[in-house]
């Protein structure tokens, strides 16, 4: 099924004039259609220019709104096919509490192994700098994040660090297999 078929107007509604991004207006109308079953799972999406042009917006809003929604798992895109709403689409619904997973009584709450005692440190106040420009690059996208491979990688390396001493300091002057002083 394709959406070229459906008046883009009608699916989405955009505020420029909101607080909220563009591309996330459009993220938030493109999933509350996939919930409601108006786009069903593995309809292919216009094009992004096609869709700009709809809307009348720049392309790279569309771009930023598709980007998101791929990162959350609502679309996913096919080599030289396109773009699709996800066959697999996110869990929607909060995971429930088993009570079988509790080894306590309920009633009883759970208890750490050691006592806690509050820092006081965290009773300062915070400190907020003043500048108004961040020249950093930002944080990444945890939710893209290959934590299965990186989980073996970590593993792999944790595993040969404690023959190797990977988990100690290096040589302060250089790595000696270079051949350094």
């Amino acid at each position: 099924m394709s959406l070229s078929m459906l008046p883009y107007s009608t699916l989405i509604s955009l505020d420029k004039t909101a607080k909220t991004p563009v591309f996330l207006q459009i993220a938030a109308a493109l999933t509350e259609n996939i919930r409601r079953g108006i786009i069903p799972s593995g309809a292919r999406l216009p094009g992004t220019r096609s869709m700009a042009e709809a809307l009348c917006l720049h392309r790279k809003t569309v771009v930023a709104a598709y980007e998101e929604l791929l990162a959350q798992g609502w679309l996913e895109t096919q080599n030289s096919r396109g773009t699709f709403v996800s066959q697999k689409l996110p869990d929607i619904r909060p995971i429930s509490f088993k009570k079988s997973a509790i080894s306590a009584p309920s009633h009883a709450p759970p208890k750490a192994g050691f006592p806690f005692k509050a820092d006081p440190l965290l009773k300062l106040p915070l400190v907020k700098s003043s500048n108004a420009l961040a020249f950093n690059d930002g944080f990444p996208d945890v939710r893209i994040a290959p934590w299965d491979a990186l989980s073996r990688a970590y593993r792999t390396a944790l595993r040969q660090g404690f023959r190797k001493n990977l988990l100690f300091y290096g040589e302060t002057t250089g790595e000696p297999s270079f051949g350094w002083p």
